[in-house]
């Protein structure tokens, strides 16, 4: 490809070898992609499981290089990782077609503030303002009133970053403290890039009886449960319904003002 200026050494990075790999040359970031298959081929993604062991690196390569390039497994726990690792400056999370793909940390070795987060989806970045509490305060509103409201539910990116209550922000209400769904008046532009809106048609209370006769009034329809005690597998069956062309979707879940709900809903356009 005629790139002359660089240099290639194929050398197995371990304690104590980071110096003599280097040979005298100071780099300005050192990216490492450490291995994530245990020696039997399993997939790992604890930091002291992969290879080489970064944790046990780290003092070497702060000696060689002040910024380092971490890329890690999307399995990883952020808060974990972060906890483990002094000197955490940045947190970039990368969704592509609709999974977590990618985690990747940028550590400087005299940093000690609190990380940046950021959030790459659909060719969109968010720096999300991390945060230990609700932004808003409960609006009142009953699930059973939010006909013609919307939901937004955070794609797998969101999820991943652990910003709950970044949706918040915008004005949305997270159903339950555990129930990462959010109601609000109307689609919220900022957020559209990395979850999806619904518009709620009806909500009733979960019981078997409105199981029963949302099946029957639905019955072709996507089927989600999150927050009970059931799958999406047992509550698409006790439905009854068919898989949707995406017109549909029956949200099975739990709101902190009415208990289990039912939430029928359509693609907002």
């Amino acid at each position: 490809l005629g790139v002359e200026n660089v240099d290639i050494r194929n050398s197995v990075v371990e304690t104590g070898s980071v110096k003599a790999i280097l040979n005298g040359f100071v780099p300005d970031v050192i990216f490492l992609d450490p291995a994530r298959r245990d020696d039997v081929g399993r997939k790992v993604f604890m930091l002291e499981d992969c290879s080489p062991n970064v944790l046990e690196l780290l003092p070497e390569l702060y000696e060689a290089c002040p910024r380092i390039m971490l890329k890690l497994s999307p399995m990883a726990d952020i808060t974990a990782v972060c906890r483990q690792l002094p000197g955490v400056k940045d947190v970039h999370v990368v969704e592509a077609d609709g999974e977590c793909k990618e985690l990747l940390l940028v550590l400087e070795k005299e940093y000690d503030g609190e990380y940046g987060l950021y959030l790459y989806a659909n060719g969109i970045v968010a720096q999300i303002r991390r945060s230990s509490r609700r932004m808003t305060e409960e609006s009142g509103r009953r699930m059973t009133e939010c006909a013609g409201q919307v939901l937004f539910v955070p794609g797998k990116g969101l999820m991943k970053t652990g910003a709950f209550w970044w949706p918040e922000t915008f004005g949305m209400k997270q159903l339950a403290a555990s129930t990462h769904i959010y109601v609000g008046i109307t689609k919220v532009p900022e957020l559209e890039p990395f979850g999806k809106f619904y518009e709620i048609v009806e909500t009733v209370p979960l019981s078997g009886r409105s199981i029963k006769e949302l099946g029957k009034k639905y019955p072709s329809a996507d089927v989600t449960a999150r927050n009970i005690p059931m799958t999406s597998d047992e509550l698409r069956k006790r439905l009854g319904v068919k898989p949707s062309d995406g017109t549909v979707h029956i949200f099975g879940t739990s709101a902190s003002d009415e208990g289990k709900v039912l939430i029928v809903s359509v693609i907002s356009k």
